[in-house]
């Protein structure tokens, strides 16, 4: 890739749900005022932190690009609807109830693993905010692809009221029993 064709955006990786600490949402809205001037990329939800990311990028201007896999929008995403309605919103670009919104651009893709790896596609690095499986997920397999030279981009772990902690003290453990190395 030329200077010109590398992606300036940031994947975030976050819930769709907000969480039981307020400090969360609050996280998530001063990364997207911290990173106002770069391209969001983000799991394509409108509920729970990926909503609070995407909508405070948006409130400044940004330019934002959800991912979602094929079957949580076939499952209902936000409300339930039948196959040929998701494949008529697949084609006019609209997926949620109300209108567009400026200055985003929805990406449907087939499979979770497509959703990480378009993702990657499209950006500079990664941060991940707090969440669940999901979260912990593409946060574990961006880092293992950064282990084994998939990709050489920078992943931050937004460590939001220590949230990452207890993983963080087993490392060591993990570092002496030979399974697991610092990425370079």
């Amino acid at each position: 890739m030329t200077q010109s064709t590398v992606p300036n955006a940031v994947a975030v990786f976050c819930a769709s749900s907000y969480g039981h600490q307020k400090a969360f949402q609050t996280a998530a809205t001063r990364h997207a005022l911290a990173t106002a001037g770069r391209p969001l990329v983000y799991g394509g939800g409108r509920k729970g932190i990926m909503g609070v990311v995407s909508a405070a990028a948006i409130e400044k201007g940004g330019q934002v690009t959800g991912v979602l896999p094929y079957a949580m929008v076939a499952a209902g995403g936000e409300k339930e609807q039948t196959d040929g309605e998701i494949q008529a919103k697949i084609a006019a670009g609209i997926l949620f109830d109300g209108e567009n919104r400026e200055n985003e651009t929805t990406v449907v893709v087939n499979s979770m693993h497509e959703r990480k790896l378009e993702m990657a596609r499209r950006s500079c690095g990664f941060i991940c905010l707090p969440g669940g499986y999901g979260t912990l997920e593409e946060l574990l397999e961006v880092t293992t692809w950064s282990q084994i030279g998939i990709h050489h981009k920078p992943v931050i772990a937004m460590n939001v009221l220590s949230y990452y902690n207890p993983p963080a003290r087993t490392h060591p453990k993990w570092r002496q029993g030979g399974f697991y190395r610092l990425a370079k």
